[in-house]
Formats: C-alpha cells, structure tokens, sequence
C-alpha cells in the first residue's frame, strides 16, 4: 500500500509538472492570438480611415481645379506672360518683365490662385519674405530643385489653400 501511495504519489506530481507547464503556454498562445487579431483589425481601421482621407482630398482638388480650370489660360493669354516669354526668347534680360510683374498681374483680378516662386536670385528670395507674411498663398523654391521640391511645394500652397477655405467658411 505505501508503494502504490508513492506510485500516486509520483503520478500526480508528474500531471501538475505538465499541467503548470502547458497552462502557461496555453494563456501565452492566446494572448499572442488576441494580440494578432486586435493588431489586425487596428490595421484595416487605419487603412479605412486612410482610404477616406485620400478620396476626401481627392475630391477637393477635384473641386478646386474645376473652379480654376480656366486660370491658366488666362495667364497664358495675358500680355505680360506672353512679353516675358517673347522677350526671354530674344535674349532680352528679366528687367522688362520678371517674376513680380507676373505676382502682381495675378493678384490684380485673382487673390485665391497660389504661387509658386522660382528663382536661383538670393536677393529675389530675400525680398518675397515679407510678401508671404501677407499672402499665405505664395511660397517659393530656390534653383536648381528637384522634380519632387515642385511637387512637394504645389502640395505645400495646395494644403495652405485648403485650410484658408476652411478657415474662411467657419
């Protein structure tokens, strides 16, 4: 009898070994389990969320170039644009027409339309600091930019343009 109560003995020390071993396995396992299915509905949130924010941005530059689809026309049709590029292709200097002349036809018939100044002229770049503390629809680039430095400065004057409207609608 003293054998077969060490035998139980032996057996049931050798199931609480396995069952304080494997219970915190198990409880690991299903934490990393909810952990994995929390982190994944995280994730088609986020690109829900992402997915409504490009189709809202989309559709307010959509809404914007149809109000200014017409202004680049405009600006190629205006008698300072067309001396500037005339006179650039007869050798002339800036001095007859320059990028300010081109600033102030603009915003003598449009103050919503934003700018983007081009210039590798320190000074130039200098002077229009003042400017932009007025017109928050203007910014500038010095040359010579990359591809992505027009883009990111559009994007840049695009943004500031959206939050103007919104601003301005409240």
């Amino acid at each position: 009898m003293k054998v077969r109560l060490i035998d139980m003995a032996k057996r049931h020390s050798t199931l609480m070994i396995i069952i304080t071993t494997i219970l915190p396995v198990v409880y690991i396992v299903c934490l990393l389990a909810f952990n994995y299915q929390n982190t994944l509905a995280l994730h088609e949130s986020s690109m829900k969320r992402f997915q409504l924010d490009i189709e809202k941005h989309a559709k307010t530059l959509a809404y914007f170039f149809l109000e200014r689809k017409y202004d680049v026309r405009n600006l190629a049709d205006s008698i300072e644009v067309n001396t500037y590029f005339a006179n650039r292709d007869m050798g002339m200097s800036e001095q007859y027409v320059n990028g300010m002349d081109v600033y102030h036809h603009i915003r003598s018939s449009d103050e919503i339309t934003p700018i983007l100044f081009i210039s590798g002229n320190i000074e130039f770049l200098e002077s229009i600091k003042e400017l932009k503390q007025k017109d928050a629809r203007i910014d500038h680039l010095s040359k010579p930019c990359q591809n992505k430095d027009y883009l990111n400065g559009i994007n840049k004057l695009f943004e500031a343009l959206f939050l103007i409207s919104i601003q301005g609608s409240h």
